[in-house]
């Protein structure tokens, strides 16, 4: 299946779930971007057409759907553990070693709260199909994360960031075949517009999905763990899938693995929120 040079970006399935951080509310929904450069869409294409062959052959699996072979549901409900763990370790070692340009970007209820005032003063035409709903306004904050980054490239000379990227998404937010004009961003994102598109058309958004699933696992592990308690084989494995993730808008913190705690992340999340000018923790409404 060809991968053609764009922007692919997919949710991470979370809204309604218990991340155990006051940070990470219920409300949360997260969309993380996968940008694939004109200069590696090639190897990307050979090497996802491989990967996709491979698990209909030996699966009869259609597409990549991370959620699903982690939870061994659907196609995925009768192989084996170790054969599923395989997929992610396959995945893991693409992605990191293509070293492709990741954002995340996670919004919450109280990510609105936190600038009330501001969204008070905006005016929206029922007609548009953007709100300040929390899906719909955290897509369009991932957006602007990718343009700058693409911007400081574009600046850096990186020719991989001359031109416009198109914008793929996966189903959901508005129904397969939809092309949603965006905004703003037309001078990286091409349009500007997104399409969207099913996941198993598209095997860049079977990428992002991989990248969506392993830093919302990442976060949960995190967030589940107590300061000073041995880390599992198998939540250490998944930690550096996503330590091994080039996620370009988010900060490396290196910790030593018993320090790896629910406290040590509110406390990093917290000093974030403070150089910000954000309150230490969330408004809630």
């Amino acid at each position: 299946m060809r991968v053609r040079p764009g922007i692919y970006v997919d949710d991470s399935g979370n809204p309604g779930t218990d991340s155990g951080s006051i940070h990470l509310s219920k409300t949360r929904k997260s969309w993380t971007a996968v940008i694939i450069p004109p200069s590696l869409a090639r190897v990307c294409s050979q090497i996802m057409d491989i990967f996709l062959k491979g698990i209909k052959q030996d699966h009869c699996a259609t597409e990549l759907h991370f959620t699903d072979i982690f939870s061994g549901r659907g196609v995925w409900k009768k192989v084996d553990i170790e054969d599923r763990i395989k997929m992610f370790r396959l995945m893991a070692s693409f992605v990191a070693r293509m070293e492709l340009p990741i954002v995340h970007v996670t919004t919450s209820q109280e990510t609105l709260n936190d600038h009330s005032l501001f969204f008070k003063g905006i005016r929206l035409d029922s007609n548009q199909f953007w709100d300040i709903s929390v899906p719909r306004f955290g897509f369009l904050r991932c957006c602007l994360e990718i343009s700058e980054y693409a911007r400081e490239m574009r600046a850096y000379g990186h020719p991989d960031f001359n031109d416009t990227l198109p914008m793929f998404a996966d189903e959901g937010l508005a129904v397969a075949g939809s092309i949603i004009p965006l905004p703003n961003w037309g001078d990286v994102i091409y349009g500007p517009s997104v399409r969207f598109s099913r996941s198993q058309d598209v095997a860049g958004i079977q990428i992002a999905d991989f990248a969506a699933f392993t830093i919302s696992r990442t976060q949960w592990i995190v967030a589940q763990r107590r300061f000073g308690t041995p880390v599992s084989r198998s939540d250490e494995e998944f930690l550096r899938y996503g330590a091994e993730l080039n996620v370009v808008n988010l900060p490396r913190v290196s910790v030593q693995k018993t320090h790896l705690s629910k406290e040590h992340l509110e406390s990093i999340l917290e000093q974030d929120r403070i150089s910000k000018g954000l309150t230490s923790k969330p408004l809630k409404s």
